[in-house]
This record gives C-alpha cells, structure tokens and sequence, in this order.
C-alpha cells in the first residue's frame, strides 16, 4: 500500500496524494476533517492506484487531517495545511 504524504503542502487551492491499494480492498476514500474532527470532504478514489487531486479552496487556512479510509476502516492518516 502507498499513501504519500500530500503535496504542496502548504497547500493554496489544491493537494495531490499519491496512493495504491492492495486487492482485496474495494471501497476507498480520502476523508479531510479539520482540527474540531469534523469531515469537511470526501474524495472517492475510483481505481486502485494514482493521484488524487483534492481542491482545498472551500477550505479556510488552517491544519487539517487526511485520512485514507478502505472497506470503512481508517487505515492511516496524515495531515496537511492549507495558506492562502
């Protein structure tokens, strides 16, 4: 499994994140929460490897948390910031 870390970060208007899923996994998505832990957006990833691109310029300047999510299990997370 591959989830890089989330790039440019400081982010201004988007963020990319590489990843690769393993088989068996079917259901997976990128959850954003911000520091309350609240989900502010999520990105379902359709195949099983490439590059995310997640527009952040809904989001306010602030730190927020990643997280990769698979058959409704957190697998891991990572945190990102968004400047404008």
């Amino acid at each position: 499994m591959k989830f890089s870390g989330a790039y440019p970060n400081p982010a201004i208007n988007v963020v990319y994140v590489d990843y690769s899923i393993p088989e068996p996994i079917n259901n997976t998505s990128i959850v954003i929460t911000n520091m309350l832990g609240l989900k502010v957006k999520e990105v379902n990833l359709g195949d099983r490897s490439g590059k995310a691109r997640i527009a952040v310029t809904d989001l306010i300047n602030g730190i927020y948390f990643y997280s990769l999510v698979a058959d409704d299990q957190l697998l891991l997370t990572r945190k990102f910031i968004v400047r404008r």
